[in-house]
């Protein structure tokens, strides 16, 4: 029982991450994608992780480059 349990739960899985993986293929990065009115929660998130960034310009990020002299 436990086998057969075990077996149909992986087969399940399997799909889903076979449904996923078309997602995952055609995804695109925005530099600023919209949200939905229900997405309220990732924007307030993508603001506070903001802080643990360089600054950046034009979307590109600043970096700092020091000398061994």
């Amino acid at each position: 029982m436990h086998r057969t349990f075990a077996r149909a739960t992986l087969r399940t899985a399997v799909g889903k991450v076979h449904q996923d993986l078309r997602i995952w293929n055609t995804k695109r990065y925005e530099p600023r994608p919209r949200l939905a009115a229900s997405d309220e929660a990732i924007g307030l998130f993508r603001h506070w992780a903001r802080q643990f960034y360089p600054p950046t310009v034009r979307g590109l990020a600043i970096t700092e480059t020091h000398s061994s002299e």
